[in-house]
């Protein structure tokens, strides 16, 4: 199935991009089988445990997720932590929409990695390129690869009953 890429704007005013998107569509949003929010990858160290942001909303992404989570040999953050995010990211308009979305990201997966990036360098003149730790991002990437190539192949990831992939 075709795998689209989507950069949305003004997340932090109140999702307004991705609202824009959900209210004029380009594509049917019954057609969408799962959506991944990349933000936030790019904070925690390699190793790192996984926030996934979203988890309960879809049972077959869920599982979906666990596996891949498996297969890597990833473990399972604070999920309360994650669960606080819900409504502040992107995926969020996508779920009150009826499209399965999450957010996995290691920065949202202990809040001993979550918390002094949001004191010191969140959307501050401190949040330097020199900060940037690549090691959670390549993990958190390799999964959503994992994750990206199995659900964008209709053999391996089914579509539900009503959509039309």
């Amino acid at each position: 199935r075709d795998i689209y890429f989507l950069a949305t704007t003004a997340e932090e005013p109140g999702l307004l991009g991705i609202r824009a998107f959900v209210k004029d569509p380009p594509l049917p949003l019954a057609s969408i089988v799962a959506a991944f929010n990349l933000d936030m990858m790019a904070v925690a160290p390699q190793g790192s445990p996984v926030g996934f942001v979203g988890r309960g909303k879809d049972g077959g992404l869920d599982a979906a997720v666990l596996a891949a989570l498996a297969r890597h040999g990833r473990q399972l953050g604070d999920q309360s932590l994650a669960d606080s995010f819900l409504m502040r990211q992107d995926g969020w308009a996508l779920v009150q929409a009826g499209v399965p979305a999450v957010l996995l990201s290691s920065t949202y997966g202990s809040r001993a990695i979550l918390d002094p990036f949001i004191a010191a360098r969140y959307h501050q003149p401190s949040d330097e390129i020199a900060g940037i730790e690549l090691g959670g991002a390549v993990d958190d990437l390799l999964l959503h690869e994992d994750l990206i190539r199995l659900i964008a192949d209709p053999a391996r990831y089914p579509a539900k009953a009503g959509s039309r992939p």
